[in-house]
């Protein structure tokens, strides 16, 4: 036989007619008699659907959780700058009725405990001013000055004193 012979018969690979066809099952090639479909083919379909459903819950959880994280802290942000705007007009009287009799008491306290000298230069006397009234702020940081109630008390109370003392 040749290779250009067309005949039923193949000298390579034997004779491959249609009685060979009985040894071959259709189990063997996938071939299912209902539908004429592979059953693996149907498995991997369902295997393939169920990948990409939890694949796309992952990036659908992922993205949330991205979301979420964003979303929180800009309101974080904001309840922040919120809080600090509240925060600050709750107190800022409070804090200029001390800063204001701080001022008056510290001054006062300085003109009349700090004795000065006839000799003392005016140098002399603006350091022992400056050194009184840095003693009364250390004692004034070290000590409570509001009540339960919120009122400043122990401040007025020495500014009250302090009046009383001058007069």
């Amino acid at each position: 036989m040749s290779l250009n012979d067309d005949s039923e018969t193949d000298d390579f690979f034997g004779d491959q007619g249609d009685d060979c066809d009985e040894y071959v099952s259709n189990d063997f090639i996938g071939v299912d008699d209902a539908n004429n479909v592979n059953p693996q083919q149907g498995d991997s379909s369902r295997v393939t659907e169920g990948l990409a459903f939890h694949e796309t819950r992952a990036s659908e959880e992922t993205f949330h959780n991205m979301g979420y994280h964003d979303g929180f802290d800009e309101a974080k942000e904001l309840h922040l700058q919120k809080g600090f705007e509240e925060g600050y007009r709750e107190v800022f009287d409070a804090a200029m009725r001390v800063g204001k009799m701080f001022g008056e008491v510290s001054t006062r306290a300085i003109l009349e405990t700090v004795p000065v000298s006839e000799t003392a230069t005016i140098g002399d006397c603006q350091q022992e001013h400056a050194n009184a009234a840095a003693l009364m702020v250390k004692t004034f940081l070290n000590e409570q000055v509001a009540n339960e109630t919120g009122e400043i008390t122990d401040l007025e109370a020495t500014l009250q004193s302090m009046l009383r003392l001058k007069e």
